[in-house]
């Protein structure tokens, strides 16, 4: 379906759709329930999807149509989305009535929380390869980059490369003016379509490639899941850049600084190609260092050239399932040629900073799932690295008040010896965002409980010293790399 049969007109509401669908029990945890129930290893099972949702409950009706794209009477459908009207929908070109009396929809409505969001039917229900314009839905790369974007109230953000228009519309709860870009007009059309279901108005979208459309502007927060996949290929907008390697990623993120006002964010989720005998590393913090911003490099995932080509040449938006092994051998040719054994997945974080020396950290989480929003959790972690790095010498840290965050917790294990529980292990955990598993002993559990903000790091070691009669100056030499190693993990904030 072409994006110029899709009607965009604002006269037609369609505010009160979201409502119906949640109403119905058309949520994240119904739908995505259903989806994981019903995969395979080679994608998504039909006929035990169409098992589970037989019957007249609404639910199920809407299930078939929006979610796997099966097309269901019309009677039927007008009954499921009672009371809001069918002829909206089918005035937008989402659904189509048949002659045979049935309705199809023309797009697939997912839930992320309480967004509706729009995306293409992929290949594993219509059977046929996706098309140049092809719209993603939510994947776990916008959910990765959901999670590592600082947020914060009234700002004007820049979502650089919308797609289904996902990171635009969580940013719209938050910002004051949202922009959002895409070189395919397609992906405009449903991102339009989305926000009028579910009530945005405060996200312009602009046609164009890379920062084309925003030239000389500025802006508090950007956000961007470009099409960074390192593919040979340039015949899907979603997925290949047409630019060679990983140049595509290098070119925003060197020029993303360029866009962010003084105290501004920036998170990136990218793809970069490297050998086995170099520090992964390397490519993005040489296209980084110096750029005017700290920056947080978090690897999330690690693949060889191989899995990652059967990834993207049988997986998402891939070829037709077939015996041919041309397409997987073009992608490994080309990794040869590009000198690529490792493919690397990652979110950089930047906060513009003018004042001062920039820095640049790297981190491989690949074992570490956040837990929730980690936008809090970067915080504090870019205002502890900024400080520990502008020291003049370590022992400074202890002129420094320090705050131990809410959000975590401390989990102990006890055993028993000669009748009585002793501790055996102390360990810290961050509720929300990445976990840093800490441990601990007791003197450091004695010293956290005191890092209030009300007193230094000196005057609360004194206090340990005297309350357990130990070495002022030994027990500062053991506290400060343990402290150190709490706050660049976002335990200790600087107050």
């Amino acid at each position: 379906m072409s994006s110029e049969s899709l009607e965009t007109n604002e006269l037609i509401d369609l505010s009160s759709l979201q409502m119906v669908l949640l109403d119905t029990g058309f949520t994240e945890e119904n739908v995505s329930g259903l989806i994981k129930r019903c995969s395979t290893n080679r994608g998504y099972d039909l006929p035990s999807m169409l098992y589970l949702t037989e019957g007249p409950r609404r639910l199920n009706r809407l299930l078939r149509l929006f979610v796997m794209g099966q097309p269901v009477p019309e009677a039927a459908i007008r009954d499921a989305l009672t009371p809001f009207p069918l002829e909206r929908l089918v005035a937008t070109g989402l659904v189509r009535i048949g002659h045979s009396g049935e309705v199809t929809s023309q797009v697939c409505i997912l839930p992320y929380g309480e967004i509706m969001t729009l995306r293409d039917f992929g290949a594993d229900w219509t059977g046929r390869t996706v098309g140049s314009d092809y719209v993603m839905g939510v994947s776990a790369s916008s959910i990765s980059l959901a999670l590592t974007t600082v947020r914060q109230q009234g700002e004007e953000v820049l979502d650089l490369g919308t797609g289904g228009g996902i990171q635009a519309m969580l940013a719209a709860r938050h910002a004051r003016e949202v922009i959002g870009t895409d070189i395919n007009p397609r992906a405009l059309t449903l991102t339009r379509l989305a926000m009028r279901i579910n009530g945005i108005a405060n996200v312009e979208l602009r046609q164009g490639s890379m920062f084309d459309p925003v030239q000389g502007q500025t802006f508090d927060l950007i956000v961007s899941q470009p099409p960074f996949v390192i593919s040979p290929d340039n015949i899907k907008s979603f997925r290949d850049s047409g630019m060679p390697g990983d140049t595509f990623c290098e070119q925003i993120l060197r020029q993303a600084p360029d866009y962010l006002r003084e105290g501004g964010w920036c998170s990136i989720i990218f793809n970069w190609g490297h050998r086995n005998d170099e520090h992964w590393s390397g490519r993005p913090r040489t296209w980084l260092e110096r750029c005017g911003c700290d920056v947080w490099i978090l690897r999330l995932r690690a693949d060889d050239v191989f899995s990652y080509a059967v990834q993207w040449v049988r997986g998402a938006g891939g070829e037709a399932e077939g015996p041919d092994m041309k397409p997987l051998e073009k992608w490994l040719t080309y990794y040869e040629k590009m000198g690529f054994e490792m493919i690397s997945t990652g979110v950089a974080v930047l906060h513009k900073r003018i004042a001062g020396k920039t820095w640049v950290r790297i981190d491989a989480l690949e074992k570490q799932d956040a837990q929730g929003p980690c936008g809090p959790q970067i915080q504090n972690v870019f205002a502890a690295e900024t400080l520990l790095r502008s020291l003049p010498e370590p022992g400074a840290l202890l002129d420094v008040r320090l705050r131990l965050t809410e959000e975590h917790e401390m989990q102990q294990t006890l055993t028993l010896e000669s009748g009585a529980w002793q501790i055996k292990n102390t360990q810290l955990n961050q509720r929300r965002g990445f976990a840093f598993l800490c441990r601990i002993d007791r003197m450091s559990a004695e010293f956290l409980s005191l890092c209030d903000g009300s007193r230094t790091i000196r005057s609360v070691i004194e206090s340990l010293a005297q309350r357990f009669s130990l070495d002022f100056q030994r027990l500062s030499e053991e506290a400060l790399p343990i402290t150190v190693r709490l706050m660049r993990n976002g335990y200790l904030v600087p107050v």
